[in-house]
Parts: C-alpha cells; sequence; structure tokens
C-alpha cells in the first residue's frame, strides 16, 4: 500500500533526488522540514474533517511549515552549494526563513482566497478566517491580509542585515536565493492558470466580493493587529498571543 501511494512515492523520489544532490547535512535538513510539512498538514486536514475553524493565531502558527519551508531548504542544494548545519539554523537565518516562508504562502493565500471561498478549503484560508473573526466580507479580509503581508515585508527587510553580517559568501548566496523565491513566488501566482482564467471557479479577477487589485484599502487592518496572524489577541485563549510577543517568528521559531 505504501509503495502505490502517490505521496510517499513523491516523497522518496524527492529524498532520492536530494541524496545524489547533497551532502548528508542538506538531506538530513530536507527530511527534517518535509517531516514538519507533513505534520502541518496533518493539523489541518484534521481541521477540515472535524469541521473546526481555527483562530487567525492558530492557523498563522502552523502555516510556514505547510509548504515553503521544505522547498526553502533546498535551494542550496539546488544551486551547487552549501549553507553548512550551523548557519542554517543560527537564530538569525532561521528567523529570516521563517519569513520568508511566512511571506510565500501568505501570497498564497491572498491569491487563492476566491477560489477557495466556495470550497471546503475555506477553513484554511487566512482571509476568510479573519473575515469570519471580524465579520466583514472576503474583500475586507483579503484587504487585511494584504496589510498583514506588507507589514511583514517590512519585518523581512529588518531582519536580513542581521542575518548577513558576517557571513559567508555561501551565506550571501542563500539570502539571495531567499529574496528570488519570495519574487519568483509573486511572480508564479500573479500569472498561473490556477488562479486566474480557469473555468467554473471563481477569480480575484471576477468574483463580486474579491478586489479587483491586490493592494491594501485605505484603513484596512487596524494598528494593533498581531504581525504574526493579522488579528488581536484580547479573547483569544491564554498562550494564543505568543505569536505576537517572540521576534523571531512566533510559534513558528520554537
Amino acid at each position: 500500500m505504501l509503495q502505490a501511494d502517490p505521496v510517499f512515492r513523491a516523497v522518496r523520489d524527492v529524498m532520492a533526488h536530494g541524496a545524489k544532490l547533497g551532502t548528508v547535512a542538506q538531506v538530513g535538513r530536507l527530511r527534517r522540514e518535509c517531516l514538519a510539512m507533513c505534520l502541518a498538514m496533518a493539523g489541518e486536514s484534521a481541521w477540515r474533517v472535524t469541521r473546526h475553524s481555527p483562530a487567525p493565531w492558530e492557523y498563522a502558527a502552523q502555516r510556514p511549515f505547510n509548504g515553503a519551508m521544505a522547498c526553502l531548504s533546498a535551494v542550496d542544494v539546488v544551486g551547487g552549494y552549501e549553507l553548512s548545519a550551523e548557519e542554517y539554523d543560527a537564530p538569525a537565518i532561521r528567523a529570516l526563513t521563517i519569513s520568508a516562508s511566512r511571506l510565500i504562502l501568505h501570497a498564497n493565500d491572498i491569491y487563492s482566497a476566491a477560489k477557495e471561498s466556495v470550497t471546503h478549503a475555506a477553513r484554511g484560508n487566512l482571509p476568510a478566517l479573519l473575515a469570519d473573526r471580524h465579520g466583514e466580507s472576503l474583500q475586507e479580509g483579503v484587504a487585511r491580509t494584504v496589510h498583514l503581508h506588507n507589514r511583514q515585508v517590512d519585518e523581512y527587510l529588518a531582519l536580513e542585515p542581521e542575518a548577513a553580517y558576517g557571513g559567508s559568501a555561501q551565506v550571501a548566496r542563500y539570502l539571495a536565493d531567499l529574496r528570488s523565491w519570495i519574487r519568483g513566488s509573486l511572480e508564479w501566482h500573479s500569472l498561473t492558470g490556477r488562479y486566474h482564467n480557469r473555468p467554473g471557479r471563481p477569480t480575484v479577477r471576477d468574483r463580486t466580493d474579491a478586489p479587483a487589485a491586490l493592494a491594501p484599502t485605505a484603513g484596512s487592518g487596524a494598528p494593533d493587529q498581531c504581525l504574526r496572524c493579522g488579528s488581536a489577541h484580547e479573547n483569544e485563549p491564554p498562550g494564543s498571543n505568543l505569536a505576537a510577543d517572540d521576534p523571531l517568528g512566533g510559534l513558528s521559531a520554537r
């Protein structure tokens, strides 16, 4: 059964290619991030099965891990160089990598909001969760997420110099690769048929309650909006504001 499962086969294929191209440390890192991705996706799947609508902070805690981190862990393997284990896990570089993943996946949430608004996936989308929490439309939820994304870009740029300070040539190349991934992801999302001009599916271009342009509206977002999840925590259970308190990536850095 495991041999026939397409997901297991795909993961094995990735690891086999990684083992041919990378060092033991690089393969171990890729395995670790793939495991974290599977755990995050399993948690999201449990929400859907139980019809649990997570709080924005709850969603944001797992979001950086369920896609981009596994990809970012292999950028040096693909590039033909090695970022050492000490450098990859250095606190400043780790914080920047998680920040990059967060940017990539929150951009994905923005672009996929219209399509997912008509499917069961709506509970796994930050704009919809923010809209529900604040009693707003999907368009307003997207505007809040755009506002949050743009603030996180500022955070990324503030973290970058610390990650680069005193770093090796490999660190400099890795940081350039993170930027390329963020920019490339935006390019892909803006052009792909997955979110645009697909028959039978609403997109941000044709859905009336989605924004015509992915830019923050006047007054969107609140000054006390959590930089991790885009919401406030005054009514959250104890511990939920950890994401706002930790400057090195919130719950995702722990």
